[in-house]
């Protein structure tokens, strides 16, 4: 089982997924890197605020509002809904063409910065006052399943922990922790050793996630694709139903190896939900 596009993040909230093909990046691409030649080629024309629409970024990237600075993606962007709420055009100079730059946001604040018009797909999606309020509870999770890999099974186990908000980076770590734990690269046993927690803070960190509390629960369901054997054996891990609703508010990320994974080293049943609180 290959690693997952995870689906349409809003506020780190999955919608399902496109399948546009965007840019992926990792965290260590993430930082900005300031270029004056590639500013100097670029004269504004005019910048206005516009209404909010709906997109995602099929290429490209995300600049500064002068075009100087080209931040990087530690998310593959075309999972990330964004919101526009300016424009600006600018004579490109190299080319001799006027072109037009959308400042564009994410529903929590999270990515943010100007680009090309051309790089962006409209999409039909919730505005980002509803979107803010989604939870796993009452989000549509049909396109998820059908073009994004996320499973039945998967979606079931975060619904156990009603009211936390689907987050694409945790569900992606999560992934990583669970996969290195099949691999023997490090053990969750020990939940709350400081080499535990070590590799988990180092995860979270290279998806630079944000978050003042973290809590990652391992356990093993003798039946994956039952609801029912999957709170039985998160109860069984100390967390039975009244401690998973005090996590309402937090982000949600899991892997859960279903029955029909034959992966080397993988156990059906296996699985890990990551919940961050920033």
């Amino acid at each position: 089982m290959n690693l997952r596009l995870r689906g349409l993040l809003i506020s780190g909230i999955i919608l399902g997924s496109l399948g546009l093909g965007g840019v992926v990046a990792t965290a260590s691409a993430s930082r900005p890197g300031y270029s004056a030649q590639r500013s100097s080629l670029f004269r504004l024309i005019w910048r206005k605020p516009m209404g909010s629409y709906s997109y995602t970024a099929v290429s490209g990237g995300r600049y500064s509002k002068h075009i100087g600075t080209r931040y990087g993606w530690s998310v593959q962007t075309d999972t990330v809904v964004f919101y526009t709420d300016a424009h600006e055009e600018f004579y490109k100079k190299d080319i001799k063409k006027y072109v037009i730059y959308y400042h564009v946001k994410s529903a929590d604040g999270q990515y943010s910065g100007w680009i090309w018009r051309k790089n962006l797909q409209a999409i039909k999606a919730p505005s980002i006052t509803a979107a803010r309020s989604l939870t796993v509870d009452d989000m549509d999770w049909s396109l998820a399943m059908e073009n994004a890999g996320v499973t039945q099974a998967e979606v079931q186990m975060m619904k156990l922990f009603p009211e936390t908000i689907y987050c694409n980076a945790t569900m992606n770590a999560s992934e990583q922790l669970l996969r290195g734990v099949s691999k023997g690269d490090f053990s969750l046993s020990k939940p709350n050793s400081p080499e535990t927690l070590s590799a988990e803070e180092d995860v979270l960190t290279g998806y630079k996630i944000p978050f003042k509390s973290f809590k990652v629960i391992s356990f093993t369901a003798k039946d994956p694709e039952s609801a029912d054997s999957v709170a039985a054996a998160l109860t069984a891990a100390g967390y039975d139903a009244k401690t998973r609703s005090q996590f309402a508010g937090w982000h949600i990320g899991g892997q859960l190896f279903g029955s029909d994974d034959d992966d080397e080293g993988t156990n059906p049943g296996e699985g890990v939900v990551m919940l961050t609180k920033s």
